[in-house]
């Protein structure tokens, strides 16, 4: 509790083969991977009201290319991350100038052991000016819980299932915006991304995505350069794009099994969405109405078209539609 670590390089702390760890309320500057877990025996692991950054110049300098694998890749890390039993809760942290916000990952000879890495917590943080990816797990995710996080100015991708098998993951109450902020990219990509790059590995159990409001600039919502994951659940979000080209599309990939409806979008739908099945009964060309995106007020105005237009959930209980 109550650590201040400065001018750290690797990873500040290292949790190998322990368990029921707590990490509350430390500040931390520099490093990889704020908190690594690893082994088998790395597991239950809580933090909480902890601040994170590595270098300004991640955001609003530096080269991606060499972050991302190159000489400047040190900073590929995250708040949490390894290769740990799982059992972690990542909440009430605020995180900015980053590459990525929160990455954890297994390597092959894992990806079979599901206690690895599943039922993980992920609430209540801040991230803020991440440079690749907010919320990055790699190829293997269960029982993955991201909600009522803030999500803000990520101008690569705020979720990435690329190359990831598992599911059984819940995406639901998140808001974000955009703001370019100084950072080197002007412009976002995309909300979700869903790629193999090569890799085999697909969802093999659903990703359920509810009640996200994102006001997020020209970026896509869907973007995947190949068809990898028809395990999409998508109902009752919210989306403000920028002036340009952005809509609800599922860039590049089509998908086949995913479920889209009841969302709204400020930009229209591509022609083939409805065409699938999709959205029938969303909103396109109608913007959301939130009270006031820059101030991180998604509340609805009481114009919003959005009012009672939602869907409601089987075994996701919420008092109201919307």
């Amino acid at each position: 509790e109550d650590l201040g670590i400065r001018n750290s390089w690797r990873d500040p702390i290292v949790i190998e083969n322990s368990s029921y760890v707590s990490i509350s309320r430390c500040v931390i500057r520099g490093g990889q991977t704020a908190v690594l877990a690893k082994g088998d025996g790395a597991h239950h692991v809580l933090v909480e009201y902890c601040a994170w950054s590595q270098d300004s110049r991640v955001y609003t300098e530096w080269d991606w290319a060499s972050l991302h694998h190159g000489e400047l890749k040190i900073y590929n890390g995250g708040i949490y991350g390894g290769n740990g039993a799982g059992g972690a809760v990542v909440r009430h942290n605020d995180v900015e100038d980053v590459f990525n916000g929160l990455r954890y990952w297994l390597g092959d000879a894992l990806a079979e052991k599901r206690a690895h890495q599943a039922n993980l917590e992920v609430y209540g943080n801040r991230f803020r000016r991440c440079r690749d990816n907010i919320i990055e797990p790699e190829n293997f995710a269960w029982n993955l819980h991201v909600y009522h996080n803030r999500l803000d100015s990520c101008p690569r991708g705020v979720f990435s299932f690329d190359g990831v098998s598992g599911g059984n993951s819940l995406v639901y109450g998140n808001v974000g915006k955009w703001a370019q902020a100084g950072c080197v990219e002007a412009s976002p990509w995309t909300i979700y991304k869903s790629g193999d790059y090569g890799r085999k590995a697909r969802l093999d159990a659903p990703l359920r995505i509810f009640h996200n409001s994102f006001s997020y600039g020209t970026a896509f919502v869907y973007s995947s350069k190949v068809k990898c994951n028809d395990q999409y659940i998508h109902y009752n979000n919210a989306y403000r794009h920028g002036a340009g080209e952005a809509d609800l599309g599922l860039k590049d990939w089509k998908g086949n099994a995913c479920e889209f409806d009841y969302a709204l979008s400020s930009s229209p739908w591509p022609p083939s969405l409805r065409a699938l099945g999709f959205e029938l009964h969303g909103l396109p060309n109608t913007d959301p109405g939130f009270q006031s995106a820059p101030d991180d007020r998604y509340q609805l105005q009481s114009t919003s078209a959005a009012r009672d237009r939602g869907k409601v959930l089987d075994a996701f209980t919420l008092w109201y539609l919307g």
